[in-house]
């Protein structure tokens, strides 16, 4: 109860003292993860950098991920193809089950009255010529305009498969759908199963 009162004490004088009401918001702040981990078969760690940033007021918005390979003594910058306003959701996990090394996934969402956004899982494949390459071994982007909203989920639902699943709900305005997705892997993707 003191809290509150010392807060609107605080809001109070600022608003006295003439500042604008924007000083009074607090700004949280960004979201930045930088990891290296191995996800190409050389010696060598990658380096995944994810980003969610916005100013205080909340009209900038700034999401990604990125990969940086180091190959033949340069590095190199692979976008992901995931720019958005907001990162939902990262993870570094081992999802495919085909390899132990791990895959990267994420979803970045736009903001605005349709639900717009991305989501993949995504594996660097060894290439004999060379550098690694990204393959995304599982893309979801919603184009269907009575999707509402949407999440996805990496996590292990059906322990009969190897590695983790991929679970898309769908809100729409009359109901939900949920699909799930496996790693399959003769085609070497996730593909909708149940």
């Amino acid at each position: 109860m003191v809290r509150c009162l010392l807060l609107v004490g605080v809001l109070a004088a600022l608003a006295a003292s003439g500042h604008s009401s924007q000083a009074a918001f607090a700004c949280h702040p960004d979201r930045l993860y930088n990891q290296r981990v191995n996800l190409d078969g050389d010696k060598a760690k990658e380096e995944v950098i994810a980003l969610d940033s916005h100013n205080c007021a909340h009209t900038e918005f700034v999401a990604y991920v990125h990969v940086r390979d180091r190959c033949r003594g340069v590095w190199r910058t692979y976008d992901l193809q995931s720019d958005g306003d907001v990162l939902q959701d990262f993870r570094i996990a081992n999802a495919d089950g085909r390899t132990r090394r791990s895959e990267v996934f994420f979803v970045t969402r736009r903001l605005g009255p349709v639900a717009l956004g991305v989501a993949e899982v995504v594996r660097l494949d060894d290439r004999r010529s060379g550098c690694a390459r990204v393959r995304a071994l599982f893309r979801y982007s919603p184009n269907d305009p009575a999707v509402q909203s949407f999440t996805v989920e990496l996590k292990n639902v059906a322990p009969q498969f190897q590695g983790l699943e991929v679970v898309v709900t769908e809100a729409r305005e009359v109901a939900q759908r949920v699909t799930r997705y496996r790693y399959d892997r003769t085609r070497d993707r996730y593909v909708a199963y149940g």
